[in-house]
């Protein structure tokens, strides 16, 4: 669109030339204006005495812009500046005699946006992304790092897609610690096998899918890294506060390649695994090169019978202690069953014939506390070509009692409670297993005589309609990045992963849809206004309809606790408090209980825990709430492109002093422009903080810009980091939520 004082030109063509004019390109949201505006044929202008920018704030200066003496454009192209000033708010502080800028509609090459910071380990950090577009298909990202007292490097990555299916990516990113020294004092945890941190550090990183004939489809996904302590300690890969901590807390990786086939009934899965310990010697890590795994079932005799079968063939590979090939087959029978309306249940039936050929029978355990090996292990003598052949029974029962009451709410149509008892029974009969070796839980099936009771109780409620979806949606960082992979969802609090996220979205059992255009309350509306109705009955039956199709029901409440009794074995030892209670034994396992509550949209807690019932006290709990904002984000007003405010707080517990830890996140717009949000995890047995993390995110009136400050304390490294990221809106940003 185009306004201007005054227009000479063609109308055909589309050439001509403007006074005091402003051109608005509404594909990148760039803003031209000028005292001489020329447009030649095409999407080409030269300005004189021009500015542009990609704020469209309304009336007033705009957050950031360019100008110059003289503006040359080309649309889906590159734009020249000669003289020219970076504003703010009108105000020059930036003068380049010389200034291209890219004007495209699609991807280009260029620079990104950088990334700044500053450690006391690492000194001064500055990350520059540079992005390549290859061809239609494919593009690459490389980012220079610079940290002044630690190292140097950069990181890659590499995007394609040569068809929807087939698509992948690749990622590389290397560092040398030219600037550290002593590095090996930085090591707070000693309990690792290799304790050293190489001069040159790498790692690799892959997600990889690629379609093959014959109904066949290739994967790779992999994280490698050169040394023990690298996810430790280079966190340049993430601004993303839950993204970071999950990597720097892994206890290994894992790296697979293979093939998979889908049938009807039928799966098979071909790949080769190679783990990463970060704590033991890799000499001792298990690999399973290869893992061949074939499930299938089916139903026969109208649906009564079930029958499957699950096999599985490893190549146990290793340096030191027993490994060698294992192939395991499980078929099994189901008969589901069930009387009226009253009981349902499963009765199955299932064998396993488990073969193995041992390469050494050199029987080596790894001590974690150490890092060392446990070698006097006597109990155990391992045979060359062990085999086992055990059989397992088992059978569910249960029924549901339930009751129904109509509300008749506005927005609530009816509620119903429920009270589900289930017994389960397993059986497992005793065969010897002592000459096996021990990869995984399918080495050593105990044997069982277990009866598990217990009951689930629900309440549901029927809702009139969905919630309303929300009318904007607050831009995330992720969607406006820097760099593909920098994703700080500490600000994006409803696309976060694990940890306090792991609460969910109180308003809905799945994700929430939100940005999907109008709101289904809108669109009812709107139904509602183009039906002819003659009579006011008539529009009453085809509103109750509408509302009908579009209510839902939801659980509010979930209530679950379940015991274990096995007839013949012990299933835990008791000791009492006083030197009179003799320590014996005891068939009843912990009381499992689960509690989950969304009963509001800004509510949500969720505990599981864990009691002796001989004891009578908690072994085990973790509980944790969410409290947020569920008022919708509207165009005007304060708060208006803010997060919404949220607080979260977890905690675990295990006892013996095992763990005690308590998790808690908050985020709090404080204007329409600026939201502030912080994050802990407290060892509450050492009385130390393992992390803060903190930051704000400034936003301009009309999300142009965005500014980010992250401050992060954390201990094992030591280090206290402040990062900052700047991003100008349609100068080359890109991004993706992970």
């Amino acid at each position: 669109s185009i306004q201007a004082d005054s227009f000479s030109g063609n109308l055909e063509d589309e050439t001509g030339e403007m006074t005091n004019g402003t051109v608005l390109l509404n594909a990148n949201k760039l803003t031209i204006s000028g005292s001489k505006l020329q447009k030649s044929y095409g999407q080409t202008y030269h300005i004189e005495n021009g500015e542009f920018t990609t704020c469209q704030c309304g009336s007033g200066p705009p957050s950031w812009s360019i100008s110059g003496k003289s503006l040359d454009i080309t649309l889906d192209g590159y734009g020249l500046v000669d003289d020219a000033k970076f504003k703010v708010l009108d105000t020059p502080i930036l003068y380049f005699p010389k200034l291209t800028f890219p004007a495209k509609k699609t991807r280009q090459t260029g620079l990104l946006a950088p990334l700044f910071g500053y450690s006391k380990k690492r000194g001064f950090v500055y990350t520059q992304p540079f992005y390549t577009v290859i061809n239609k298909s494919a593009d690459f990202t490389i980012a220079p790092d610079i940290e002044t007292s630690a190292r140097v490097g950069a990181i890659t990555e590499l995007r394609y897609a040569l068809d929807e299916r087939s698509k992948g990516i690749l990622d590389f990113s290397y560092f040398n610690e030219i600037f550290r020294n002593n590095a090996e004092q930085d090591i707070v945890d000693q309990n690792v096998a290799d304790t050293e941190i190489p001069e040159n550090r790498w790692s690799v990183t892959a997600n990889l899918r690629q379609d093959l004939p014959f109904g066949l489809r290739a994967f790779a996904d992999s994280l490698a890294v050169s040394d023990d302590f690298f996810l430790r300690e280079i966190t340049t890969f993430s601004f993303d506060p839950e993204y970071a901590r999950s990597l720097r807390t892994s206890r290994y990786s894992s790296s697979k390649v293979g093939l998979y086939r889908f049938w009807d009934n039928a799966t098979l899965i071909a790949q080769g695994i190679y783990y990463q310990d970060f704590v033991q010697d890799s000499d001792l890590t298990l690999q399973r090169l290869p893992q061949v795994q074939f499930f299938a079932s089916d139903r026969f005799l109208d649906r009564h019978v079930k029958l499957g079968v699950v096999s599985e063939f490893d190549d146990f590979v290793r340096k030191q202690g027993f490994d060698g090939p294992r192939f395991d087959i499980n078929p099994r029978i189901e008969v589901p069953f069930r009387w009226q309306e009253y009981l349902d249940g499963t009765l199955g039936l299932q064998g396993r014939e488990t073969a193995y050929h041992l390469n050494n029978t050199e029987l080596l355990l790894p001590v974690s506390q150490a890092g060392g090996l446990q070698t006097d292990v006597s109990q155990q003598n391992l045979s060359k070509n062990p085999t086992r052949e055990i059989f397992q029974a088992y059978g569910t029962i249960g029924t549901q009692l339930s009751r129904v009451f109509d509300v008749g709410g506005e927005r609530i149509q009816k509620l119903k409670h429920t009270i589900e008892p289930e017994v389960d029974y397993l059986y497992v009969p005793d065969v010897n297993q002592d000459d096996l070796p021990t990869y995984d839980f399918i080495d050593r099936i105990n044997r069982r005589n277990l009866f598990t009771y217990g009951f689930t109780s629900r309440l549901l409620a029927k809702l009139d309609r969905p919630a309303q979806v929300e009318r904007l949606r607050p831009r995330s960082v992720g969607e406006m990045n820097s760099f593909t992979g920098v994703t700080p969802s500490a600000f994006d609090d409803e696309n976060t992963r694990g940890g306090l996220a792991a609460l969910g979205d109180p308003t809905v059992s799945g994700p929430t849809p939100t940005g999907l255009g109008p709101s289904l309350e809108e669109q009812g509306e709107s139904v509602t206004q183009d039906v002819e109705a003659t009579t006011p009955q008539e529009l009453a039956e085809r509103r109750a309809l509408e509302r009908a199709a579009t209510s839902r029901v939801r659980e509010w409440v979930r209530l679950q606790v379940f015991q274990s009794y096995d007839i013949r074995d012990t299933l835990q030892t008791t000791s009492g408090s006083t030197s009179d209670t003799v320590t014996g034994s005891d068939h009843f396992s912990d009381v499992d209980m689960h509690l989950r509550l969304t009963p509001l949209q800004y509510f949500s807690l969720m505990s599981d825990s864990t009691v002796n019932a001989h004891d009578h006290h908690l072994t085990s709990a973790s509980v944790g709430f969410l409290l947020r904002d569920w008022r919708e984000r509207s165009a005007e007003g304060l708060f208006r492109s803010a997060q919404r405010a949220s607080v979260a707080v977890s905690y675990r517990f295990i006892s013996d002093g095992v763990l005690e830890e308590i998790d808690e996140g908050v985020i709090i717009p404080l204007a329409d422009t600026l939201s502030t949000f912080f994050q802990s995890r407290y060892d509450a047995l050492a009385g130390e903080f393992l992390e803060k993390t903190g930051g704000f995110r400034l936003t301009s009136q009309c999300q142009c810009w965005i500014a980010d400050v992250l401050v992060s304390d954390q201990i094992n490294p030591d280090e206290t980091l402040v990062r900052f990221q700047l991003t100008l809106v349609g100068l080359g940003s890109i991004g993706r939520v992970r």
